[in-house]
């Protein structure tokens, strides 16, 4: 059971990212050697309704 929890958290997670591939994939166009914590602080900045965790990016 345990293992499905995590199994879904992880779904969950890539289907909220999902939704701002095409700005991220803008962003790291722009600039290339952005980290993913950048990543991460630019999504939470300009979309406050944000939430994932760090690590899922």
């Amino acid at each position: 059971m345990k293992r499905q929890r995590i199994g879904l958290h992880h779904w969950v997670a890539e289907v909220k990212i999902y939704s701002y591939q095409d700005l991220i994939l803008k962003w790291l166009k722009e600039h290339p050697n952005l980290s993913s914590a950048q990543v991460d602080d630019w999504l939470k900045e300009k979309h406050p309704a944000f939430e994932v965790v760090s690590s899922t990016i």
